[in-house]
């Protein structure tokens, strides 16, 4: 069971790394987020910048997990307003989910 929800709406949200530049989040919680492939190995610690739509902050983390595809990234620290803005992102994001599978879920229902 996971301790933090995650988020798949990452499309405006991006992770870089000081030595290879931008990737894409695929997902994110308050505990970590999940990259397109880097060349990070399992155990390895590294600062990264997470850049939001309000919101830019610096991250330490460690890679927890990784495949050909993705690198799973633990955080191990980041600063207080970023950890606010991204609870608050997911918060938003997963409410924007249950409303949308609600309005698909009732035929002929528009809650837009």
């Amino acid at each position: 069971m996971r301790r933090h929800q995650r988020i798949k709406d990452t499309q405006d949200l991006s992770a870089r790394l000081p030595s290879t530049g931008n990737t894409r989040v695929l997902n994110l919680s308050e505990g970590g987020m999940l990259i397109a492939a880097s060349e990070l190995g399992v155990g390895e610690v590294a600062s990264f910048e997470l850049a939001g739509p309000d919101f830019r902050s610096a991250v330490l983390c460690e890679v927890a997990h990784r495949t050909e595809e993705a690198t799973g990234l633990r955080f191990i620290r980041w600063d207080a307003p970023a950890r606010h803005e991204i609870r608050n992102l997911i918060a938003a994001r997963i409410r924007k989910q249950h409303v949308e599978y609600a309005a698909r879920s009732v035929p002929g229902c528009y809650l837009g």
